[in-house]
């Protein structure tokens, strides 16, 4: 997944094109103990949030359900992160005790508060509240409308990404963060 953006970043997207450093959907990449090939593959997933941070046009990340580790790294650089009821952030790799990774090390300590340690220490899993609250998501639209954000962001072309996720935003569940209530 991490060649198949870089490339469609670096180059822009061409819906058909091939790409033979693109691994089809599912298939896992087996670094074993290739020191030298890990390194290769962190510094370019590394690479890739970066310039999903600095990208000149917005990019927005849609959420529905599990959202972990790499896809929480990667969406979490964009400048529109969209949720809905559905939605499961988390870091499965704290809870076996390795350190949060895939730029976790970068967004954890901007949280507010201790949010950050707390998450990279204890690995809880957000629900769309939690991810509001944190600041991890910026924007609620439920899922019966999640189609809907492409062609509404396409046919308000004038108006600011903000603005037209708000209009399709139903009622935000922020205040219903069980997260909210462990930190308090």
């Amino acid at each position: 997944m991490t060649h198949l953006l870089d490339r469609a970043v670096h180059l822009g997207y061409a819906p058909g094109a091939q790409d033979e450093r693109v691994l089809p959907l599912g298939q896992r990449i087996d670094l074993g103990g290739d020191l030298e090939r890990r390194g290769r593959f962190f510094a370019s997933e590394y690479r890739l949030n970066a310039r999903i941070a600095e990208y000149p046009v917005p990019v927005v990340s849609l959420i529905d359900g599990l959202c972990r580790g790499g896809g929480l790294g990667l969406s979490v650089h964009g400048g529109f992160r969209v949720v809905t009821e559905r939605a499961v952030p988390a870091m499965p790799e704290t809870g076996i005790g390795f350190f949060p990774d895939v730029g976790a090390s970068y967004f954890l300590p901007r949280l507010p508060g201790a949010i950050g340690m707390y998450l990279g220490l204890t690995g809880h899993r957000l629900d769309a509240a939690d991810a509001l609250y944190t600041g991890l998501a910026t924007h609620f639209v439920p899922a019966d409308g999640l189609d809907a954000v492409g062609e509404a962001l396409a046919d308000s072309p004038c108006d600011p990404v903000d603005v037209v996720l708000n209009r399709l935003a139903g009622r935000s569940p922020v205040a219903g963060s069980g997260l909210a209530d462990v930190l308090r």
